[in-house]
C-alpha cells in the first residue's frame, strides 16, 4: 500500500502524525480538568485532584515495575491488561451508577 506513495507524500504524513502527537502530550488532557469538577465537591477538589493524580503516578509507576514480569508469566500482557481494566471500569461505574447524571454545577441532567 505504501509503495505507490512517493517518498514526499509519506514524509508528509508522518511529520503530521509527529506533530499531532507533540501537540496532543505537550498540554495537559481535557480530562485533567474536567473530571474533578464532575467528581469532587469543590470544598475538597484541589485536594482530592492532588491525591487523584498521586495515585495515577503510583499506578504507572506499578504498571512499568510490573510488566516484564506478567508478560513473562501471562503471555499476551496486552489483552490481559485490557481485559482486567474492562472488568475494573464495568465495577467501579455499576458501583457508582449515580456519577452517570451528575453535573459540575451541582443540577442534575
Amino acid at each position: 500500500m505504501l509503495s505507490n506513495l512517493s517518498e514526499y507524500t509519506v514524509l508528509s504524513l508522518t511529520l503530521a502524525l509527529l506533530l499531532a502527537r507533540v501537540g496532543r502530550s505537550v498540554s495537559p488532557n481535557t480530562t485533567t480538568f474536567i473530571l474533578p469538577s464532575l467528581v469532587f465537591s469543590p470544598e475538597c477538589r484541589t485536594t482530592l485532584n492532588g491525591i487523584s493524580a498521586a495515585a495515577g503516578k503510583l499506578g504507572a509507576l506499578t504498571g512499568a515495575t510490573l510488566f516484564e514480569p506478567v508478560a513473562a508469566s501471562v503471555g499476551d500482557v496486552c489483552a490481559f491488561i485490557a481485559l482486567l481494566s474492562f472488568i475494573l471500569t464495568w465495577w467501579f461505574v455499576q458501583m457508582h451508577p449515580t456519577t452517570a447524571n451528575h453535573h459540575p454545577h451541582g443540577t442534575h441532567s
